[in-house]
């Protein structure tokens, strides 16, 4: 049986700064992150308020030379 891919989002409780993302997450295949993913608040000229976010490669995991 093939993977499932899925995503999960979460708020972000406290942005450092305006720029930072509203929304982080990660979409996984099986138990396999296989991307990152943020996302804003935005807003269109008319007012209808939308989410806007960028798909990025999973950071690598951090790893110690012995």
């Amino acid at each position: 049986m093939k993977n499932e891919r899925t995503i999960v989002i979460f708020p972000v409780k406290e942005k450092k700064t305006p720029s930072h993302p509203d929304f982080t997450g990660k979409i996984q295949e099986g138990d396999t992150v296989i991307n990152e993913v943020v996302l804003w608040w935005n807003e269109s000229k008319t007012g209808n308020k939308y989410l806007k976010g960028k798909i990025n490669e999973p950071k690598p995991a951090n790893t110690e030379n012995k």
